[in-house]
This record gives structure tokens, sequence and C-alpha cells, in this order.
């Protein structure tokens, strides 16, 4: 792979996608798999995954499918993750997951929704120096005598009813086979608060229909990061 991160090899190396669901009043307890499929909240085919073990306990439950998603519920917050095992975060289920957990506990106090992507663009050379050369003027923090050995950059952006937080930091991956590979770790959220003068639980569902909207402007906002040129 060549070091330019719009290869379209390197826009798809996405590692996870996180739904979060802040909230009060909720029963974690009663989270497991039989009741996720009774309520409709997954789909019947599904298998709980061996590992990581399913969790089940008064204060937090967590269960994890063979589809790669995993739930977790605590008192204060519900989490969908998926490990994207078909490669495709557009085509992830964890916003309509989180959908149906929010009808589950429709009466829940729900303060926040968030929804996170992560990914790791691979580079033949190293994250430092395309994160120094893309980013940074020359200045006292480049003095020779000082090695710069790290990079991490966070921009944070308001948008309409939602604060995008974008951070990018150099990084290493271990493959399969244990092959490492140098690049760019790259992190966002979309962190919506929920006013309570609305109605909470449409609200929250409101901002979970926008999964592909923050997706779509995520993937344009690090396309243009990554292929940016310094004048």
């Amino acid at each position: 792979m060549n070091d330019n991160p719009r290869d379209p090899q390197g826009l798809q190396e996405i590692e996870c996608v996180v739904v979060l669901l802040a909230s009060a009043g909720l029963s974690p307890g009663i989270i497991n798999g039989d009741f996720l499929k009774k309520q409709r909240v997954i789909p019947d085919e599904w298998e709980i995954a061996a590992q990581p073990p399913s969790m089940n306990s008064p204060t937090v439950s967590s269960v994890a499918f063979g589809s790669g998603v995993s739930i977790l519920s605590l008192s204060d917050r519900l989490q969908v993750s998926d490990r994207l095992l078909a490669g495709d975060a557009a085509q992830s289920s964890v916003a309509q997951i989180a959908k149906g957990l929010v009808g589950v506990f429709p009466h829940a106090r729900y303060s926040a929704v968030g929804i996170n992507f992560r990914a790791f663009v691979e580079l033949s050379s190293d994250g430092v120096g395309f994160l120094r050369r893309q980013f940074l003027k020359e200045g006292a923090w480049l003095e020779q005598k000082k090695e710069l050995c790290g990079v991490g950059l966070r921009f944070s952006y308001s948008l309409d009813g939602a604060r995008m937080n974008l951070q990018l930091d150099d990084g290493e991956l271990t493959k399969e086979g244990g092959e490492k590979v140098n690049g760019i770790v790259i992190f966002c959220n979309f962190h919506c608060n929920i006013n309570k003068e609305h109605p909470v639980k449409d609200r929250a569902e409101e901002i979970l229909e926008r999964f592909g909207t923050y997706w779509t402007l995520y993937r344009e906002t690090r396309a243009e990061f990554l292929s940016a040129e310094r004048s």
C-alpha cells in the first residue's frame, strides 16, 4: 500500500462502530439473548458467541453474538458495538438495535446519545511522519535535538443539535499472523444531548436515525483531512 490514505482499501479499514445511550432508570438484569430475540431487538437466527462470555446480574448485563455485535447494559447506559465482520459500517445494524433497546426501556431518562467510529488507516511509512507533514508547521516543537516520537490531534465541530469530535493519533496494528503495520488511528464521536423539554424517547430515536448521515459526514471529513495538502 502506498502512503496515500485516500486509497479505497485504507478507507475501509474500520475497526468498530459503537452506539451509546446515556440514561438512568434502566434494568440491566432483564437483558439476555432470549429476551432480546423475544422483543425482536435482534434477529432470531443470531447465535450467542462463546467469547467473550455473557454476563447477567442486576447491575450489569452483556451478551455478544457471532455476527460481531455485542450489547452492554448498565444502570446508567446502553451500549451497542459492532466489530464489523461484514466490513461495511453503512450496513451495520447497531442503530436499529439501539432503537429496539429504547423501545424495551421507553420510560428511561435518556440524557445523551453517542455515535462512534474507530478506524486504523495503514501507511507504508510511520503515522508520526504523515501527521507531521500534514498538520504541523516548522517551529520549536520540531527541533532536531528533541525527536518527535508521537503526534495526536483533536478537532471539535458544532453541528445542528450535535458535536462532532475527531481525533487522529499515530499508531500500530498487529495483523493476524503477527505482522505489525504503521498507520493512523482515527476516532470520531458524534455527541447529542437530549433536551428534557422534548419527548425523550422520540428524541433518542430521532438521533439514532441520523446514523447514516453521521457515517457519511465522518467519511467525507476523514478523506478531506487525510488528503489535505499544505500550502
